[in-house]
């Protein structure tokens, strides 16, 4: 049934999303399209990415979009840029074939799980990991 997959941590990390907005400080940015549905984001990484990943978000997206990003923000947040590319990548993998139960993610991913069901919501689910990888890369 469509009604669950908008759980309630998808409509609540949309409500709230972390680190949402331009930060102060902007060392790169990145922006990306969807352009079956019109969602578009914008990463941005507030600090050299050499030292330490510190992602912020602006979006004109559905929930789970926004959700995603804030889940992305939250979870890639101090880690070195090796380590972040590869948790990305593994992320949007897991996205892609529905496997994100099956990983050692933080619980907070558990959310985007249902989207492989829905294959037209699965570019929402991934567009800020996409953006974020091609930002840092």
């Amino acid at each position: 049934m469509v009604s669950e997959l908008y759980k309630r941590e998808l409509i609540e990390l949309s409500h709230n999303p972390y680190h949402f907005g331009k930060p102060k400080k902007i060392f790169s940015s990145h922006e990306t399209l969807n352009p079956l549905c019109g969602d578009k984001i914008t990463v941005y990484q507030s600090a050299d990415p050499s030292k330490a990943i510190e992602l912020w978000f602006e979006s004109v997206s559905c929930i789970i979009c926004s959700a995603s990003a804030s889940i992305l923000m939250k979870h890639s947040e101090g880690m070195n840029l090796n380590d972040g590319l590869e948790f990305i990548k593994e992320v949007q993998n897991a996205i892609n074939d529905g496997s994100l139960c099956n990983h050692n993610f933080p619980k907070a991913l558990h959310c985007l799980e249902e989207i492989n069901n829905y294959p037209s919501r699965i570019t929402c689910a991934t567009l800020p990991w996409k953006t974020a990888f091609e930002l840092l890369k």
